[in-house]
């Protein structure tokens, strides 16, 4: 990273170390350097969302999905934490 700050594959590996570590904070911090350095990226709006969920920022992981579905709307594992977000933000009933 020092030598070529501009290298985005290299803070998706940050992002990818800092997320297997559970440091989400710190994964956020790179999948959004990748996302400044190549915002049609759209792994980094799926890990960058991951990660948001991790710290229950919901409403930031929704928008970052939406972003990850607007520049690839078949993607697999957006449309599956798309789903899974919505089942997170449904409340559940008591007793059920």
């Amino acid at each position: 990273i020092e030598s070529n700050p501009r290298f985005a594959p290299a803070f998706f590996m940050l992002g990818e170390i800092h997320r297997k570590m559970g440091e989400p904070s710190g994964a956020i911090s790179a999948y959004r350097q990748v996302l400044a350095l190549n915002p049609k990226d759209v792994e980094a709006h799926v890990r960058l969302a991951e990660s948001f969920i991790q710290l229950d920022f919901l409403d930031a992981a929704q928008e970052t999905i939406g972003q990850a579905l607007a520049i690839n709307p078949a993607n697999r594992e957006a449309l599956y934490l798309q789903k899974h977000l919505a089942e997170l933000k449904t409340p559940h009933k008591p007793g059920f």
